[in-house]
């Protein structure tokens, strides 16, 4: 998340918001100063893993994500 932020700072956007359904405590202080804004449904102070509270959570290839962020950057 940390290099997507960076990559979105590059575009000079007028607000950077996070919004995301579950995280540590200390993983949203690592990207707060990223951002303008945070938004975590569920912050759990005993936070394992992500994927614990999903009932689906399969990774997302880097080929997937490459196409996405390629879609997204388009003019």
């Amino acid at each position: 998340m940390t290099a997507a932020l960076k990559a979105l700072q590059a575009m000079h956007p007028r607000r950077l918001t996070v919004a995301v359904p579950v995280a540590s405590t200390d993983a949203l202080k690592r990207i707060h100063f990223l951002v303008d804004e945070t938004v975590c449904v569920h912050e759990p102070s005993n936070l394992q893993s992500v994927g614990e509270w999903f009932d689906n959570f399969t990774q997302v290839e880097d080929k997937e994500v490459q196409q996405l962020l390629a879609w997204e950057m388009k003019p």
